[in-house]
């Protein structure tokens, strides 16, 4: 069974890699669902962004995926976009700097 929350699986650059799903307590009324998200990222590739949504999240129960073209034409993704991408990035190495700080070392008894 899905969850039913929106997801996205954004190319932001060549290397960077996003996806933004829905919080699960957003407004079902909202104006814009993605003012109520998360984006979680970066990932090297599509491949890598949808293992770690399996790995972490419930079924979203789909979601759409949006590549660069590479032609030019590709639309700025915008202020709220930008703003989630800043926020993962920073949970990222955030998390990075604070789990290598806290390896689990065995007890000496």
């Amino acid at each position: 069974m899905s969850t039913g929350l929106n997801c996205e699986i954004i190319q932001a650059s060549a290397t960077e890699w996003f996806y933004v799903l829905e919080d699960g307590g957003a407004p079902k009324d909202a104006w814009d669902w993605r003012e109520h998200a998360r984006a979680y990222g970066p990932f090297p590739t599509m491949e890598a962004a949808i293992d770690h949504l399996d790995e972490n999240h419930a079924n979203p129960g789909g979601w759409w995926e949006r590549p660069l073209r590479g032609d030019g034409t590709d639309a700025p993704l915008g202020e709220t976009y930008e703003r989630l991408f800043a926020e993962a990035r920073k949970a990222k190495t955030h998390h990075s700097h604070s789990r290598s700080a806290s390896l689990w070392r065995p007890r000496a008894w």
